[in-house]
């Protein structure tokens, strides 16, 4: 022990990344010493059942030199040292390639068409990622993620050794994915699994899901008579036998929880996670799943998460990804609550605190770029809010519906039922009839049932060029977006054909409506759902309409970018429809808060959609009612 009494032994234990801390002192220089490195280092935990703190090879060198200022001992193990100057080169080498504007690279078994080669800030996303292993891709929304990633997969392959990749993305795309790697690559499209769809061997249906009543070409339910010895009428076993089969498994989040122990069995060399905001909440399964796949990885193995907002609604949302990526940079939970987050004393985080830190570890594992600055010969894109206050029925009918909703909140309160999810169904209702009485009358034969309808048409008409096709997006796919379009069927002589894939229609039908809004001269109007705004390009529009907000700003911005990306020609111009003095209000400062939260820790483009500014915040139960 030296002059000072004190002495830190640093001792690597278990885990790829931790270290763990015996501190040789007593009295009040223990007390002293604890209470700095608490506040010096990220990540400082006492482990009970060790006996011991425990820190991440990360702060080494911030230990290091606070024990050196402060005449204390530090005894490493060699090994530790190697180790941590090991991560700390591979740190420097991955922050070298994303300061990179160009880099030269052949990304094996990719497609020879020359329009579909990758662009220079795609490749320098690829080496960043691959030499990383462990890596975000943050790139705002058009900038092609899906090609860079397969580029990743397929580098990662060569460079590491390997041949099996595992997707896992929101259902809806899975088939966006598979027609991807079809488009980009070479690779066989018998190599390429959809985990948890069912196929006909036959050959008489295109593809059939689980849900599907029965298979129409071998009579026989949710399986096929030439796959029957081998299915069963086993789910789990067809999903494990499509894992085991496969190169490259496409999987949804919900199978990805349920079949976990398969697929950490099965010893993927890739792992990429498309839509990353999935895996925001560190108490939820399918958190847990892909932590516990993370933790069972080999060092050589690829983890790759794809988002263009990872935060969606609250900082902690950063935790989740960020773990995924680096599963030991931030360290357990209550070590970023405690480190970044400031609660209350019921555990409400109320601000933030080291942001500028947060910013550099997020910086460190991620790689960002926006439209402005990889899209140099971009069009113009201009936003327009307008407002439609209420005609007198429309006005009527919500004041009625809000009065019953405050008396229903009331007596859910004195049941002691009164909740979060409770209020949000009740706001819905509210929301549906902003947009349109019709959503909860649709016999209505009121002619101001919708300010909405009736200013859009007047654009339309009057401000919109003819020739310009419009997107219009709506939450309320079943009980908004059937009025939208009957309205608008019955004045086509004047805004032209409108069609509609607002519903849960099948891929065939709906490639076909698309098919027919794009070629048709007379179609001017398309009415979609949130649904639409993922895997669709629509670059031939001119006009975004939201006729409603969705929750979150990442939703606002992935509507426009259906239609303004790359490959779009015209200028863009895109309308959002509020009604004053109703629930919209809320609904709109409170994407203004968050869009404010995410400009803090991302760069923003001037391309992403801009309602406002205005302070981050979070509400309780009570500041949901005073919205209403």
């Amino acid at each position: 022990m030296n002059e000072s009494g004190a002495t830190i032994l640093c001792e690597r234990e278990r885990g790829d990344n931790y270290v763990f801390l015996t501190i040789h002192c007593q009295g009040p220089r223990f007390t002293y010493i604890i209470s700095q490195l608490k506040r010096g280092l990220r990540v400082f935990t006492w482990l009970s059942k060790l006996k011991k703190w425990m820190i991440t090879i990360y702060d080494i060198k911030t230990l290091s030199d606070w024990c050196s200022n402060n005449n204390i001992e530090l005894q490493a193990d060699q090994s530790l040292v190697r180790m941590y100057h090991a991560t700390l080169k591979r740190h420097i080498r991955v922050k070298a390639a994303m300061e990179r504007e160009d880099v030269s690279l052949t990304v094996p078994q990719w497609t020879k068409d020359k329009n579909r080669q990758l662009f220079p800030y795609q490749r320098v996303g690829v080496v960043a990622a691959v030499t990383a292993m462990r890596f975000m891709l943050g790139d705002q929304m058009g900038l092609g993620k899906t090609a860079s990633s397969l580029a990743i997969m397929l580098v990662a392959w060569q460079r590491y050794g390997g041949s099996k990749a595992l997707i896992v993305c929101p259902n809806r795309v899975m088939e966006q994915w598979q027609t991807e790697i079809a488009k980009f690559t070479t690779i066989k499209k018998n190599r390429v699994e959809l985990v948890g769809q069912r196929r006909c061997l036959t050959g008489e249906m295109p593809y059939m899901y689980v849900r599907s009543p029965v298979c129409k070409g071998c009579k026989f339910y949710n399986t096929c008579k030439q796959d029957y010895d081998v299915q069963k009428s086993s789910t789990d076993d067809f999903r494990a036998l499509q894992i085991k089969r496969s190169q490259i498994s496409i999987v949804g989040y919900s199978t990805f929880r349920m079949h976990n122990n398969d697929i950490i069995n099965e010893g993927y060399d890739v792992i990429i996670y498309d839509e990353a905001t999935y895996i925001k909440t560190p108490t939820a399964a399918v958190t847990k799943a892909a932590f516990a796949l993370t933790e069972s990885l080999p060092r050589k193995a690829v983890v790759l998460l794809l988002s263009g907002t990872f935060i969606e609604n609250r900082l902690e949302e950063l935790y989740a990804p960020i773990t995924v990526a680096e599963p030991r940079l931030l360290g357990p939970y209550a070590s970023f609550k405690s480190r970044y987050l400031v609660v209350d004393h019921w555990g409400k985080v109320i601000s933030h605190r080291s942001e500028d830190e947060l910013k550099r570890v997020l910086n460190g594992v991620m790689l960002r770029r926006t439209v402005d600055q990889v899209w140099e010969d971009r069009p113009p894109l201009m936003e327009s809010v307008i407002l439609c206050p209420m005609g007198k029925h429309q006005e009527a009918i919500y004041n009625t519906a809000r009065e019953g909703v405050l008396k229903e909140i009331d007596d859910l309160e004195k049941a002691g039922k009164i909740n979060m999810a409770a209020i949000a169904t009740l706001m819905q209702y509210l929301l549906q009839i902003s947009g349109t009485v019709k959503s909860i009358d649709p016999e209505s034969q009121a002619k101001d049932h919708s300010a909405k309808l009736e200013r859009l048409y007047e654009l339309l008409v009057e401000e919109m060029d003819h020739t310009g096709k419009v997107v219009l997006f709506t939450r309320f796919s079943n009980k908004i977006a059937p009025h939208i379009l009957d309205f608008f069927r019955a004045r086509q002589d004047k805004v032209g054909i409108a069609l509609s894939v607002a519903g849960g229609i099948p891929k065939k039908r709906r490639d076909q409506v698309l098919k027919a809004f794009r070629e048709d001269p007379k179609a001017r109007l398309l009415i979609c759902s949130d649904n639409m705004a993922y895997g669709v390009n629509l670059q031939f529009a001119k006009y975004v309409v939201n006729f409603d907000f969705p929750w979150t700003p990442s939703r606002l911005d992935q509507r426009i970018a259906r239609v303004y990306r790359r490959g779009q020609k015209h200028g863009v111009m895109v309308y959002h429809l509020i009604t004053p003095d109703s629930m919209e209000e809320h609904v709109y400062q409170l994407l203004i808060s968050k869009q404010d939260l995410f400009a803090t820790f991302f760069s923003v483009s001037d391309t992403s959609a801009k309602i406002g500014r205005g302070a981050s915040k979070a509400l309780s139960v009570s500041e949901m009612i005073k919205a209403i």
